[in-house]
């Protein structure tokens, strides 16, 4: 297993710059490498986690919302990509698993853990997880495993295995809201995920698409405040992109809800709550 402590975050801007030239030989058929890193941190930053709550509409205070560890383990996803012998550019988040085990207080010591994970085949190509942890006193409060995708055809390909989020059939309005124009180069400030198709249409445009594109776990994270849920636990699963300048329909049903982009009737996210 390779493994590397970090006593400070690494640099976004070093390993963006790196992710763009990253080219590796990659093979699908073989074993990802073993990665974990760890970045201590003596608290959190309580201006950055307001800012983050001012930007997802959730009431400012010192409460830690479901999705904010994300964020804080943004560097070490950036710097675990560069670790990995996959082309980074190109890879789509397919799903997520959040679970939130214990209340985080901002104000102690935490250490963040980043680890590569499984990986499988499936007929839309190499599927593997990034793991994230955030521990506190010696206890794990925090996790999430996310999937990634890198499209191919392999012969040997079989079905993922994973849980299936399904489009709620009946479900009620439960609100909307803007993707403003801007919200990728602010959302990238905080996670340091400074993708090219997320950062401006121009930029987009460099990859066939025909404008940017918000941060799925922005998206995701600015839908709960209107879900009124006091959730410890949340599946998601990335069903098309949400352009900016547009805007997203929430609907819900129990402890499901789907997002909807501009009327379209095929939902873009898919959710659960627990």
């Amino acid at each position: 297993m390779i493994q590397q402590t970090f006593t400070e975050k690494p640099s976004v801007l070093k390993n963006s710059m790196r992710l763009l030239m990253h080219r590796p030989k990659f093979h699908a058929h073989a074993p990802l490498p073993e990665v974990e890193l760890r970045l201590a941190l003596d608290c959190i930053d309580l201006a950055k986690l307001h800012d983050y709550q001012n930007l997802c509409a959730y009431a400012v205070s010192d409460q830690v919302p479901l999705c904010f560890p994300y964020v804080l383990c943004g560097p070490l996803h950036l710097q675990l990509l560069t670790s990995l012998p996959i082309p980074a550019m190109g890879l789509l988040h397919l799903r997520s698993q959040i679970n939130l085990i214990d209340a985080i207080d901002p104000l102690s010591p935490c250490e963040l853990i980043c680890r590569s994970g499984q990986s499988q085949l499936t007929p839309q190509g190499f599927e593997f997880d990034a793991i994230s942890i955030l521990e506190q006193g010696g206890k794990i409060r925090w996790s999430c495993t996310a999937t990634f995708l890198r499209r191919g055809s392999f012969p040997e390909a079989k079905e993922s295995q994973e849980p299936v989020l399904n489009k709620l059939d009946y479900a009620n309005p439960v609100g909307s809201f803007a993707i403003p124009g801007n919200i990728g180069r602010q959302y990238a400030r905080m996670c340091g995920d400074f993708n090219p198709i997320h950062i401006s249409s121009p930029s987009a445009w460099l990859f066939g698409l025909k404008g940017s594109i918000a941060h799925g776990m922005w998206v995701s994270a600015r839908a709960l405040p209107l879900l009124n849920k006091e959730a410890t636990s949340l599946e998601l699963a990335f069903k098309g992109p949400v352009f900016t300048g547009g805007y997203v329909e929430l609907m819900q049903k129990d402890l499901d809800f789907n997002l909807y982009y501009c009327g379209n009737p095929r939902p873009v996210i898919l959710g659960r709550l627990s």
